[in-house]
């Protein structure tokens, strides 16, 4: 095993089925991947029911019961040195080893979101941001955490930063938190130890977040304001996110609004 990613979905079934297909596409070797689930409604359960009753043999479902309790444990129980997490409303956009990227030493914290054309910040607004100086050794760009703008200086991202597991546990367990959202916001406050880490990334993006809409009311961050019922009336009426249409694809930031497909789940 090279890793544990967990993904955090929260009444977007159509969009974390279109997120592990693309998983089981473009991801090629060995790690232990877990979804960590939440639906609110009756409606939004039976989604969820057909997505794991699809994947239930590649992916590991757990239902949510308390998120901060859930999380930890998930974390104290990897038994990997090395783990990632994810929301549900993204793609893996490119064929994925992630045991390439955990095999550095412990004072580099790798991405597989970032790649050298993003050249804007979506959550803050859609601001640009220079690209770090950058190292390039071996197909990758190598930089300091500590020097980079917006994205590029924003090592404790929950969408596919790879940490240490211990490390990770120790900041989780220090802090409150009920949702993805409140998890990363209050971990940032360990950011400053790792300014002198490096980051790693490839030339291009692995990983995309796709802000399509929002399912948390902690923060405004900017989104496309698609209600995530329009997903789920698509879904009952036998249609999908097109997914496919994305793969291979260079966006200018980290978190982008492509224009939303449908295609027939048949």
């Amino acid at each position: 095993m090279n890793a544990r990613i967990i993904t955090f979905s929260k009444d977007r079934g159509p969009q974390l089925f279109s997120l592990l297909s693309s998983a089981k596409e473009h991801i090629k070797d060995k790690n232990e991947y877990f979804v960590l689930w939440r639906a609110t409604s009756d409606e939004s359960e039976k989604i969820y029911d057909e997505v794991i009753g699809e994947f239930e043999n590649d992916f590991r479902f757990v239902r949510e019961v308390s998120f901060r309790d859930d999380v930890l444990k998930l974390i104290e129980e990897n038994t990997n040195e090395r783990i990632l997490f994810t929301p549900d409303d993204a793609l893996w956009i490119r064929t994925t080893r992630i045991g390439d990227m955990c095999r550095y030493n412990k004072k580099v914290i790798p991405s597989l979101r970032l790649g050298k054309h993003l050249t804007k910040c979506h959550p803050a607004g859609n601001k640009d941001q220079e690209l770090p100086k950058f190292v390039e050794k071996e197909g990758k760009h190598i930089w300091r955490w500590g020097d980079g703008e917006y994205d590029w200086g924003y090592p404790l991202a929950l969408d596919t930063s790879i940490f240490i597991n211990n490390e990770i546990y120790e900041m989780a367990s220090a802090v409150d938190f009920r949702s993805p959202t409140s998890f990363e916001i209050n971990i940032q406050g360990f950011k400053d130890r790792y300014n002198d880490y490096a980051g790693v990334c490839y030339p291009e993006s692995r990983f995309v977040s796709i802000p399509w809409n929002a399912v948390t009311a902690e923060i405004s961050n900017p989104n496309g304001l698609i209600e995530p019922e329009k997903f789920d009336n698509m879904w009952r009426e036998g249609y999908r996110i097109h997914h496919e249409s994305y793969y291979n694809t260079f966006p200018c930031s980290a978190h982008y609004e492509y224009e939303l497909k449908f295609i027939s789940r048949s």
